[in-house]
């Protein structure tokens, strides 16, 4: 699961880095990050994990998260 996640900061970066317009980064948040985008559906698929392996995702998947944020605000 933690690969997933380094795949996704692969790919959102990748995105951002190629985003032209405002509008364009603001799609790319919605995408990882909106209600079915790719961050919050793996973050949702953890309860069938074990506790412990849940705890260390969710440090992991918050890091990142806010690692990407900044990339975000940087973009805008």
């Amino acid at each position: 699961m933690l690969e997933k996640l380094e795949s996704i900061k692969q790919d959102f970066l990748d995105q951002i880095n190629k985003a032209k317009d405002l509008e364009m980064v603001k799609e790319i948040e919605v995408a990882f990050f909106g209600r079915k985008g790719e961050f919050t559906n793996i973050l949702k698929s953890i309860k069938d994990v074990s506790q412990e392996s849940r705890k260390e995702f969710g440090q992991k998947a918050n890091e990142l998260k806010k690692e990407l944020f900044e990339t975000l605000r940087k973009q805008l």
